[in-house]
């Protein structure tokens, strides 16, 4: 079984859907094929809007799974009419949504063995200073899966996102040279990513051949150097599964300038053989995941209506200062 997956922070750009659609006629070779956006702060576009819009890109795939979570959207695409069932929940402060995940998971036959994938997109806080806020919510965002899903039962989970682990303890001139000469093994050594394979060694990753995939001047291939940010392999796509599998293709699309992050692309196939059949997650699922996930999606009302309630309030201001202007008509006129 052939699976794409692609992974890009857009930096609220809707002319990256024009790239998108681009990216998706290159893997119509795939299965199945996970699409997880960061970033897609389009205020006033409804969510029934966003479906549409994606809809135009997926040329002759169905799509099997949309989700959204304010700026964090991802969509599952299949030439078969799969099932798909999923979940979000955002990270961090009040569980607010602007970091937080979504997740697909699919269950399918591939001979006569019945096995599945859950996908995750993240988006993780940024800045090279977090790295403690971003390992927790890591484990926040594991545990709320162990919780939503029957992890026992889970195949393969595909975690993929903006991560946001940055290049650290290193000159940043000196990741520049490093760059020019190609010497990404020498740059990974100073990754922050390191934690995280540290406590995660299931969750494997396809070899880094290509430059830092964030930060550039959008619409060039050049790193932004006035905000003095070291460039760093932010984003990031993650294999954990007890079946065999291969990493055919990990890639960024250099080619594509429409953001200030690079889209990163992972083509890989799976074979029906099982190699390890233990769990995949040890996080401990969290009892008070719901309560999270209430104010998670509170949140996310919100963000989905912010339209709506703004001109309901407007029109309760408005009412209230009419109201209180006319109060003031009357006393006047009666004094």
């Amino acid at each position: 079984m052939r699976v794409s997956i692609l992974t890009w922070n857009i930096n609220a750009k809707k002319s990256a859907f024009s790239d998108l659609k681009s990216i998706i006629e290159n893997e119509m070779n795939a299965d199945i094929l996970f699409i997880g956006l960061q970033e897609v702060y389009f205020t006033f576009m409804s969510t029934s809007d966003l479906y549409n819009r994606v809809k135009d890109c997926v040329g002759s795939y169905n799509i099997i799974g949309f989700e959204r979570l304010f700026g964090i959207v991802s969509f599952v695409l299949s030439k078969n009419n799969l099932q798909s069932e999923s979940f979000r929940m955002g990270l961090g402060f009040l569980n607010n949504g602007y970091k937080g995940f979504t997740s697909h998971y699919i269950q399918f036959s591939d001979t006569n063995e019945k096995n599945n994938i859950l996908f995750v997109n993240t988006h993780l806080t940024a800045h090279e200073k977090n790295l403690d806020s971003r390992m927790k919510q890591v484990s926040e965002c594991f545990k709320a899966i162990s919780s939503a899903y029957n992890i026992k039962e889970i195949d393969t989970i595909i975690l993929s996102g903006d991560m946001n682990f940055r290049v650290s303890g290193i000159d940043r001139q000196k990741v520049y040279d490093l760059i020019i000469e190609k010497n990404y093994e020498e740059i990974l050594k100073n990754d922050q990513f390191n934690n995280f394979s540290e406590k995660y060694p299931r969750f494997k990753e396809g070899n880094i051949n290509f430059q830092p995939s964030y930060k550039y001047i959008a619409g060039t291939d050049d790193f932004e150097v006035k905000k003095y940010r070291v460039p760093s392999y932010c984003d990031r796509i993650l294999c954990n599964s007890k079946y065999k599998h291969n990493f055919t293709e990990y890639k960024s699309l250099e080619n594509i300038r429409t953001s200030d992050h690079k889209p990163v692309l992972l083509r890989m196939e799976f074979e029906p053989i099982i190699l390890d059949n233990s769990e995949l997650l040890s996080d401990i699922a969290d009892k008070n995941y719901i309560y999270k996930l209430y104010a998670s999606e509170m949140f996310n009302f919100f963000h989905e209506n912010i339209f709506l309630i703004g001109i309901m309030t407007g029109i309760v201001a408005s009412g209230s200062y009419l109201h209180f202007k006319n109060k003031i008509k009357r006393f006047f006129e009666k004094n």
